[in-house]
């Protein structure tokens, strides 16, 4: 079980004992370019990975993968059997197994159980078992070629590195990484939909979808946030009321990264893939969340009065707005930001499966578009520098493609409406010396 310290972007794996586990810590650091959020994915399902080993008896598989001939076929085949285990339940069944219980009747129903983590769960596990293990290997034959065998005993030597070769396949052969239908990930807006929905969002009043003025001020300035300022969801509702800077002439918002703090009462905290970083605010936006503030004043004021001291103190900016509910006043969920977004998707008439995502999608598409229009004087922003500006404003990593995406996305989509633009010109001078012929 990996217990795992965190500072900033340093993330160190610990054994229980409180060593250093130095071949998982190898592990990330050759994955140049992971984000923190990715290595602590990545090291959740090493530590997962060695608590399976432990329960079945898989002694020394660290080892055995860098310095000897690799794991057994049928060793390989528990671990990818374990891969569909519910994660509390493996635990539950090691735990017994330690303490020296009959843990064997836990095993049976871990294998016969139907519950199982959704698919995405199982197909990241396989896929960073086969990675890792394969990283074992990779890095025990940097040291193998030079010790294992005497130099002159090559039919020895030659022996080892086939079963060296042939442990390296079965770990592909053996952990399944089975394929996520598109349904399960999320279904992408046409370009059509999108267009839609960009003309929707500039121009809806928030009143004619939900009645109630909090709660349309309230879900107006969520999205907003997401159509103006490109945040992604977990963002917006990781948002606390002093990130708000509202006073000068500069609106701005001051992402940060609260990942490791237990402040948040929600049992299924929004997903974080946050860098830091200062977002501005476009004016008419400005003016609503301006509302909102007002709004959340008075519900503390409410909470109060009615007793609640202790949502009253919570300083998150979005909260639940339900006063049948225990939850009101308490951090909003992201489930309900999931039903508003369906509401939005009615009211615009648009049938698309995809979350309140594609309008970071459309914050971003519309930076690009924006960016690459000529300035008064003739100028035109380098791509470069676009792709740069956009990378900061969005809080990518220095490793991520998505804002070279997005640069040579609008590139093609203009160079389309080029071609289309020069085909009509063409076809118009032909249908033209068309008929002066006839004439």
């Amino acid at each position: 079980m990996l217990n795992l310290d965190i500072t900033g972007d340093t993330i160190i794996p610990r054994r229980e004992s409180g060593e250093v586990a130095d071949e998982p810590l190898g592990f990330i650091n050759w994955r140049d370019g992971f984000v923190t959020n990715t290595a602590k994915s990545y090291l959740t399902v090493v530590g997962y990975i060695e608590d399976v080993c432990e329960l079945y008896g898989i002694e020394d598989f660290e080892s055995r993968l860098m310095h000897q001939t690799g794991l057994e076929i049928s060793e390989l085949s528990k671990i990818n059997k374990a891969l569909n285990f519910q994660t509390d339940g493996l635990r539950r069944c090691l735990e017994a197994k330690r303490s020296g219980a009959n843990y064997k009747f836990l095993l049976e129903k871990l294998h016969t159980s139907d519950k199982r983590p959704v698919t995405g769960v199982i197909a990241r596990r396989g896929t960073v078992v086969r990675k890792y293990f394969q990283y074992l290997m990779q890095s025990g034959d940097r040291h193998l070629r030079h010790y294992v065998v005497h130099p002159n005993n090559l039919i020895e030597q030659r022996k080892f590195y086939e079963a060296r070769n042939e442990a390296y396949r079965d770990i592909t052969d053996q952990i399944d990484v089975p394929k996520v239908s598109r349904k399960a990930i999320g279904s992408k807006a046409s370009l059509y939909a999108l267009t839609k929905l960009e003309r929707f969002m500039e121009t809806y009043d928030p009143l004619t979808i939900w009645k109630s003025s909090d709660v349309a001020v309230r879900n107006y300035v969520v999205f907003g946030l997401q159509f103006y300022c490109g945040l992604r969801i977990g963002e917006v509702l990781s948002l606390k009321i002093e990130d708000i800077k509202l006073s000068g002439d500069t609106k701005y918002l001051r992402l940060v990264d609260r990942r490791d703090l237990n402040d948040d009462p929600r049992k299924a905290r929004p997903a974080l893939k946050t860098l830091e970083r200062d977002v501005p605010i476009r004016e008419r936006l400005a003016e609503r969340l301006g509302e909102w503030l007002d709004y959340r004043a008075e519900i503390i004021d409410e909470l109060f009065d009615n007793g609640h001291k202790d949502r009253a103190r919570g300083r998150y900016l979005f909260v639940s707005l339900d006063r049948r509910q225990n939850s009101f006043g308490q951090p909003l969920s992201s489930h309900t930001v999931y039903l508003a977004f369906k509401d939005i998707l009615k009211a615009s008439e648009l049938k698309a499966n995809g979350g309140s995502h594609e309008l970071r999608h459309l914050a971003a598409m519309r930076f690009v578009r924006e960016a690459r229009k000529p300035r008064p004087n003739g100028d035109v922003i380098p791509n470069a520098l676009i792709t740069e500006t956009l990378r900061q404003l969005f809080g990518w990593s220095p490793k991520s493609d998505m804002p070279s995406y997005y640069t040579s996305h609008e590139i093609t989509q203009q160079m389309n409406e080029i071609f289309k633009q020069d085909d009509k010109a063409y076809a118009a001078r032909m249908k033209k010396i068309s008929d002066e012929e006839e004439g």
